[in-house]
C-alpha cells in the first residue's frame, strides 16, 4: 500500500464533496466527523459519480439514484450488502492522503494474445484440463433437444430457399 497525497483539506467543505484522481482512478473524498474520508468515486447501482452529491453527517448522497453511503464505511445505508471501496486516510501539511494499493501492471491485448499464441501462460495446461472437466460435467447434466425444423410448403422448404429457386 501507498500513501498519495489527493487535494488539499482547504477544498474540503461539510456540505459537499471533491473529486480526486490519480493513476487513471477516481476518488471521492469528503468530511466526516471533521476527518476527512476517501471512497472510491463511483457508485455501484448506476456508476454516478458521488462527488457530486450532498454529504450530511459524513453520509453522501448519490446523486444519480440518492442512494446513501456512509464516508467513514463505506457501506450503504440500509443496504448492508451495498458498498464502495473505502481508503486511509491522514492530513499531513494540510494535505489529505489515502493509503491505496498500486494498481496492478495490465497487458495490452496484444501482448495477452502473443503469450497465448506462443503457449507462454504457465496456467494454460491446467486451466484446459478444468475447463474439460468442467464441461464434461455440465453435458452429462443437461440434455439437448433438438430445435424444430420449419419449412413452408409454399416456399419448398428449406432447401429451396438456400439454393435460390422458388
Amino acid at each position: 500500500m501507498t500513501w498519495v497525497r489527493l487535494l488539499r483539506v482547504a477544498d474540503l467543505s461539510e456540505t459537499t464533496a471533491s473529486r480526486a484522481t490519480h493513476d487513471g482512478s477516481a476518488f471521492c473524498v469528503g468530511l466526516a466527523d471533521g476527518q476527512p474520508c476517501a471512497v472510491d468515486d463511483l457508485c455501484p447501482h448506476r456508476e454516478a459519480a458521488l462527488s457530486g452529491g450532498v454529504v450530511s453527517d459524513g453520509v453522501i448522497t448519490c446523486p444519480g439514484h440518492f442512494r446513501r453511503f456512509d464516508l467513514r464505511t463505506g457501506q450503504c445505508v440500509g443496504r448492508p450488502l451495498e458498498s464502495v471501496g473505502r481508503y486511509e486516510c491522514e492530513v499531513i501539511d494540510g494535505w489529505v492522503q489515502a493509503e491505496i494499493a498500486p494498481q496492478a501492471q495490465k497487458s495490452s491485448l496484444r501482448d495477452v494474445l502473443l503469450a497465448h499464441a506462443r503457449g507462454d501462460n504457465p496456467r494454460r495446461a491446467q486451466g484446459r484440463q478444468a475447463c474439460s472437466a468442467g464441461l464434461v460435467a455440465q453435458l452429462n447434466t443437461v440434455s439437448v433437444a433438438r430445435p424444430a425444423q420449419v419449412e413452408s410448403p409454399a416456399s419448398g422448404g428449406w432447401r429451396a430457399c438456400r439454393s435460390g429457386s422458388r
